[in-house]
């Protein structure tokens, strides 16, 4: 199979496996909700599901960790798939491994906040799950504001929705944080909705990019 051949499959399997990562995390907080059976589900964390001593913890926590190697899986399509934006000039090397490094990181930690529940004992394992757990927001947060500047070639209706995201992400931050009238799973919803439809946008965009940059050049060897 040649490199071209890998990268259109990689690009293909990108854009699905974006896709399958969603519809499983959807999966799981449903799960815990018809587990659990609580009618206020929406106001502590969902983390809460996994909480060591929930009904719904094995349910929950395998399907974060079947989610965490979903993303990992992504990050290895990623990086197959984006050597044809480095050849067409598109993205440079950094970008190439940064952009799968970062789902290997976010992976990584969503399969250690399932397998180390907030309450599962000792300061140490709530103080980790509390970190891992802003860096599982913050990162993805700064992608959403960071990424229009370090891809200026993606299309201008997803500059604004990035745009609009971290405004989502601001709003539903400071009204759950600073005013205090969001209830905290509410606000989470609200977070990994606005940053679903941004996922799924990019990689959209990526792979299109990579089946057309891959479709270019096929037309230029064959015009030579």
């Amino acid at each position: 199979m040649s490199a071209a051949q890998r990268q259109v499959r990689a690009a293909r399997a990108m854009f699905a496996t974006a896709v399958a990562f969603w519809v499983v995390f959807v999966g799981g907080i449903v799960a815990g909700v018809a587990i659990t059976q609580e009618s206020a589900w929406w106001r502590p964390s969902i983390s809460h599901f996994g909480s060591a001593h929930a009904k719904s913890a094995l349910v929950f926590n395998a399907v974060q960790v079947l989610d965490g190697l979903i993303l990992v899986l992504l990050a290895w399509f990623a990086y197959v798939a984006l050597e044809a934006l480095v050849g067409a000039e598109m993205l440079g090397t950094v970008g190439r491994v940064g952009i799968p490094a970062i789902l290997v990181v976010q992976g990584l930690l969503l399969i250690s906040l399932a397998v180390l529940p907030y309450d599962l004992g000792g300061r140490a394992v709530y103080v980790y799950h509390n970190v891992a757990g802003w860096l599982e927001a913050l990162v993805p947060a700064g992608c959403v504001v960071l990424a229009p500047w370090l891809l200026p070639w993606l299309p201008r209706w997803f500059k604004v929705l990035s745009v609009l995201v971290a405004a989502v992400l601001f709003c539903a931050w400071f009204l759950f944080v600073i005013a205090r009238v969001l209830a905290h799973g509410l606000s989470e919803v609200v977070a990994f909705t606005a940053l679903a439809v941004w996922m799924l946008a990019l990689f959209w965009i990526l792979s299109a990019e990579v089946l057309e940059s891959i479709e270019r050049a096929a037309t230029r060897r064959a015009a030579s």
